[in-house]
């Protein structure tokens, strides 16, 4: 058997007793020791560093993208520290080198080594207790600079001196745009325009002084300042040409200052309560082409003024309290705008006029005519038929419930040329022969001649029945006069 390894036996073999073991046991332990002390300085070592490099991390972030921004642990909050104020431009010389240096004041730092921010909302520079500050001018005295702008211009000066509220409208509504008075004194043709237009409103609420609530609710301005937008008002380049404020229960009166409004071409303040005359200043408005202010409670006399009113299509006046004589001035020519008139419209039906129809009339355009119920007397002109340029676009007729007398000629068939469509005239006191010799093709549709003192009716009607193949579908006379027997004399055609 060959022999161990020296070596291998000398290394497993047991310690040896006796005096040499404490020997190898100290030199074991302090082997032991200095590996623990190198241990631990390498531990010291590498926890300083790390150290270093946390703190360094700290104090000296690297994020590049904006070096001011360091983030916090409350998610949401800004930046602790703000971005720098941009530089300015110098706005003066750069100081002198010579000068002392401007000493620069820290910012205070708090406990933290963060400098804190005032998180107080920035004030808005205060105004200098010394400024000039204009004071608001008075409604009153505004009220009054109107006033004396307006006073030469004016037709109605009586309103404008016992009526405030019209001015103080102006002057409050002008305040409400963020303008002034003086905006409006610098056009005063749209001043003038404007107060026509809200005295005229203010008058037919039915008082001259109002009320400062009754102002806020008109329902026709309340469409703000500007008149061309207020309710009924139709405006041409800024100008008013139309005003249409027809069933407004409107109780007043028609202001005088409506005549300010010359560019007026319709007004329509029909089928309200309107009260007392036509205002003078209505015969102004040389362009006004269609009035109507039938049904309301008009009072007075149509002045002859109204030949004025050369461009007049359509006048409505009826279901009113009108007096006097039929107004000549609708038929006669006008200075200068030739002789025949452009009216084909007029309506004075259950009015209380009177007297006698004017001959001589030219109203060739004339297409409808109402005078019923009123108290006319006299004879019915007899140019009103006999001549063919008289008349002779009429194709309405109304002339029933008046006091006319006496006869008509036999040229009354061809009155209108001819052509007429109705002819109403009953409920008169006319007398003689109804005039026959009708042309059975006449467009004659509606013949009323009751409640008269004729003697007698053409036979000829009894051919022109639309029964018989005519055109007449209403025929009404007395029953005394009526030779058409079964046709027509029977009620309710004759009484």
């Amino acid at each position: 058997m060959e022999p161990e390894d020296p070596e291998v036996a000398t290394t497993l073999e047991p310690y040896p007793e006796g005096p040499e073991k404490p020997t190898v046991e100290r030199k074991k332990r302090g082997n032991l020791n200095k590996l623990f002390l190198f241990v631990v300085i390498v531990a010291v070592i590498l926890g300083a560093a790390v150290a270093a490099a946390i703190v360094f991390v700290k104090q000296f972030g690297n994020n590049e993208s904006d070096p001011t921004a360091i983030s916090n642990n409350d998610g949401g909050r800004p930046p602790i520290i703000p971005p720098p104020a941009p530089v300015k431009e110098p706005t003066v010389a750069p100081v002198a080198a010579t000068e002392a240096p401007v000493a620069v004041t820290s910012v205070p730092v708090p406990a933290t080594g963060v400098p804190e921010i005032d998180t107080t909302a920035p004030t808005a520079p205060s105004v200098a207790t010394n400024a000039p500050v204009t004071a608001p001018v008075p409604v009153s005295n505004s009220a009054e600079t109107l006033r004396t702008t307006l006073a030469p211009v004016v037709l109605d000066t009586a309103y404008l001196e016992s009526s405030s509220t019209a001015l103080e409208w102006l002057v409050a509504a002008a305040e409400a745009e963020g303008g002034s008075v003086s905006n409006l004194l610098e056009d005063e043709a749209r001043l003038v325009q404007r107060y026509a237009l809200l005295s005229l409103d203010l008058m037919s609420q039915g008082s001259l002084t109002g009320t400062t609530t009754r102002v806020e609710n008109l329902p026709r301005i309340a469409s703000g300042l500007d008149e061309c937008l207020w309710v009924g008002v139709t405006c041409t380049n800024g100008t008013v040409t139309q005003i249409r404020w027809s069933q407004q229960s409107l109780s007043g009166s028609i202001s005088e200052n409506i005549g300010l409004l010359t560019n007026l071409e319709h007004v329509d303040l029909g089928e309200n309560e309107l009260q007392g005359p036509l205002p003078q200043g209505l015969y102004n408005l040389a362009n006004l082409q269609y009035l109507y202010l039938h049904s309301n409670f008009l009072t007075g006399t149509i002045s002859e003024s109204i030949a004025n009113l050369f461009n007049l299509r359509n006048l409505y006046l009826s279901n009113n309290q009108l007096t006097g004589a039929f107004p000549v001035g609708l038929g006669s020519p006008s200075s200068g705008q030739g002789s025949v008139r452009p009216l084909r419209f007029l309506t004075l039906f259950n009015n209380k006029m009177s007297g006698t129809l004017p001959a001589g009339l030219n109203l060739r355009n004339l297409f409808y005519l109402d005078i019923g119920r009123n108290a006319f007397s006299g004879t019915i002109p007899i140019d009103w038929y006999e001549g063919r340029d008289t008349m002779n676009n009429l194709r309405h007729l109304y002339a029933d419930y008046n006091q006319f007398s006496g006869g008509l000629t036999y040229n009354f068939p061809t009155i209108g040329g001819g052509r007429i469509d109705q002819v109403s005239i009953n409920d008169n006191q006319l007398t003689g022969d109804f005039p026959g010799g009708w042309d059975p093709i006449n467009a004659l549709e509606i013949l009323h001649i009751e409640n008269n003192q004729f003697s007698s009716l053409s036979k000829d009607f009894c051919i022109m029945s639309v029964f018989v193949g005519g055109e007449v579908t209403d025929l009404r006379s007395d029953c005394s006069i009526c030779p058409c027997n079964d046709v027509w004399c029977s009620a309710p055609f004759c009484t």
